[in-house]
């Protein structure tokens, strides 16, 4: 990334051309055929006796950068298009909150209800590879939904 930094602001500005040109023509997604995918794997043994492995995609220096764009574009449009719309206990994809924050929050409402003597009940659901799940199709129609440029 040091490298990177270090670039001509020409190459800079063809960069920013190539990027903005890949969002106008929605060519997105085609950077992951340019990722190195890395097993890293569990404690877990599955019932056939093979360590089960989390499957990662690494992508090169110009794939990071681009992804690092297009997150603080979202999180740009979110924050001038959305803030009303978004709940308080809206973690996910917001600046200075963490799944650490939503746990203390988690454990505050909890810790509320029993001392109120009430009964307090956490329901979790975990589903196996969920966002590598969700159809770019849909993904894209939920966006345009929300008038995502």
């Amino acid at each position: 990334m040091t490298l990177w930094k270090m670039i001509p602001n020409i190459m800079v500005d063809k960069l920013t051309d190539c990027f903005n040109s890949c969002l106008k023509k929605n060519v997105v997604f085609k950077k992951k055929e340019r990722a190195n995918l890395v097993l890293i794997p569990k404690e877990n043994i599955d019932e056939l006796g093979l360590p089960k492995v989390r499957p990662i995609c690494l992508f090169d220096e110009v794939g990071k950068i681009f992804e690092r764009v297009l997150a603080e574009r979202i999180l740009a449009w979110m924050r001038d298009n959305l803030q009303a719309d978004l709940a308080d206990n809206q973690f996910g994809f917001q600046k200075h909150r963490s799944t650490y924050d939503a746990l203390i929050r988690m454990k505050e409402l909890t810790s509320e209800a029993v001392r109120e003597g009430d009964v307090a009940a956490a329901v979790s659901l975990d589903i196996a590879n969920a966002f590598n799940s969700i159809p770019w199709k849909a993904l894209r129609a939920a966006l345009r939904r929300k008038d995502f440029p």
